[in-house]
């Protein structure tokens, strides 16, 4: 599978995941539902899943940059700024700790 194909399926998966939240969210504000502990389960999983899918299709959106020669920034593949480039060990670290954070966030909430 080309790296073009799996890009294409990456951002649709990453769209789907986004538009779930966000039915969710409506959904929420139309009916007044009180947060409870299932739904909000979901929300942290397909936020995670979203994470975790943006980091891989940057692996594949930016193949030359390794180590420690990568640059801890690099620009946007989709829209205007820069974004933290999970090839530099620095930015895997960021991403890891981000992620680990809002897992750790949403847990005591869920307690």
């Amino acid at each position: 599978m080309k790296n073009n194909q799996r890009l294409k399926i990456l951002d649709i998966c990453m769209l789907t995941a986004t538009i779930i939240i966000l039915l969710i969210a409506i959904l929420l504000s139309i009916t007044n539902i009180q947060l409870n502990k299932p739904l909000i389960t979901t929300t942290l999983i397909l936020t995670e899943l979203i994470i975790c899918l943006s980091v891989y299709r940057h692996w594949l959106a930016y193949p030359e940059y390794k180590g420690l020669k990568a640059p801890l920034f690099v620009p946007k593949a989709v829209g205007l700024g820069w974004t933290l480039n999970s090839r530099n060990p620095v930015g895997l670290t960021i991403d890891i700790s981000l992620a680990v954070f809002i897992l750790y966030s949403f847990g005591k909430m869920l307690i």
